[in-house]
């Protein structure tokens, strides 16, 4: 064969490996392209930045003072025999000046939710809706040992039968 014909035949691989040079390199630029802009310009869809959102306003004094009963273990009627009850209550009052007269009449109000959840059967501390009637019950049973309505709210920090 002729040196002409080698050169021929030789001829389209190089052709066809710059094509593929070119090919990749273009592929690369608009990669590189795309990444650039995505760090640059950010991703504007997500709506805008929480850091630099306007502060949310929280209203003030919408929650009271909170004061802390003791723990309440008591008796409760049962079919079964004996079952237990434990307790621990935190009370929600109207104003800052209540948590000086709750925590004097304490003594009076832990009698109060004493003999009021001593008088429950098991079959009626079970459901929310009966717990929620029960801090109902307790909130006015307290606000008229203290002969005024400073318990806004009574909370169950825990609540187990036994």
């Amino acid at each position: 064969m002729s040196e002409e014909a080698k050169d021929k035949a030789e001829a389209p691989p190089a052709k066809s490996k710059s094509m593929l040079v070119i090919i990749i390199a273009a592929v690369g630029g608009i990669a590189i392209t795309g990444v650039v802009m995505f760090f640059v310009m950010g991703n504007k869809s997500s709506g805008p930045d929480p850091a630099k959102a306007a502060p949310v306003a929280v209203p003030t004094n919408e929650f009271g003072p909170v004061v802390d009963m003791p723990d309440f273990v008591v008796n409760i009627q049962s079919e079964e025999g004996t079952a237990y009850l434990k307790v621990k209550i935190s009370l929600e009052l109207i104003a800052e000046t209540a948590t000086e007269t709750v925590n004097k009449a304490m003594p009076v109000l832990r009698n109060e939710v004493l003999m009021y959840l001593s008088s429950l059967s098991v079959a009626e501390v079970r459901t929310t809706q009966q717990k929620e009637e029960i801090q109902g019950k307790l909130k006015e049973g307290l606000n008229k040992r203290l002969k005024a309505e400073l318990v806004k709210s009574v909370f169950f920090t825990e609540f187990v039968t036994q």
